[in-house]
């Protein structure tokens, strides 16, 4: 594996590891040391705020073509123009609107590598506007130093690059109106040498009764 690919995998494990959770700067807006994830079933940590705003990007539409933001479903506000790979704009969104108790519930992402594993990561504080906070040449529109909760998913996709990232929802009444934020991220290696490592747009999920 040359030194990008070593370096992008370091990354994606201490990622997956949960290793950049508690890397919150002091001060930090959004900051609460008691937040958790309402998708892990404890607790509604979260903003509790519906759309936070669009902040003027585009996002893919699952055909290869950007789009404005917008909220495509109750619950869903889609977000960033991410940073493509070789299958063409990512989109991320979800097999059914966040609904409280929804055990079948599940991200999905188009444009992903076929038949591969990703990560789709949650967060509690966005960066609508897209960073790259760790100098890696893609687009991040989850804030990694000041959310106080960074949860990783595996996803799965399919032949045609379609794929999933089930996440069941907790039926607990309290975490009604709880926001997180969601990406996908995928690495490609050798099947895309011009962009070995890619992002989805962002997703905003708002927990519905």
């Amino acid at each position: 594996m040359n030194s990008l690919g070593l370096t992008i995998g370091v990354v994606l494990g201490l990622l997956a590891g949960g290793a950049l959770a508690q890397h919150g700067q002091p001060g930090a807006a959004g900051n609460d040391a008691g937040a958790t994830n309402p998708l892990e079933g404890s607790g509604a940590g979260f903003d509790g705020a519906g759309n936070a705003g669009a902040s003027g990007g585009a996002h893919s539409g699952g055909s290869g073509t950007a789009m404005a933001d917008h909220t495509f479903a109750p619950g869903l506000y889609y977000f960033g123009n991410g940073s493509p790979g070789c299958g063409g704009f990512e989109e991320l969104g979800a097999n059914a609107p966040p609904i409280l108790g929804d055990p079948l519930f599940a991200f999905t992402c188009t444009g992903a590598p076929a038949s591969t594993i990703g990560l789709v990561l949650l967060a509690d504080v966005p960066c609508f506007a897209g960073d790259d906070p760790l100098g890696l040449g893609v687009w991040f529109y989850l804030d990694l130093f000041t959310s106080t909760q960074l949860t990783a998913l595996l996803a799965t996709s399919d032949a045609n690059g379609f794929a999933t990232a089930p996440v069941p929802i907790p039926g607990d009444p309290t975490l009604e109106g709880a926001v997180i934020y969601a990406q996908a991220f995928w690495w490609w290696g050798n099947d895309c040498p011009a962009a070995p490592l890619s992002t989805s747009s962002g997703l905003q999920v708002t927990l519905l009764p």
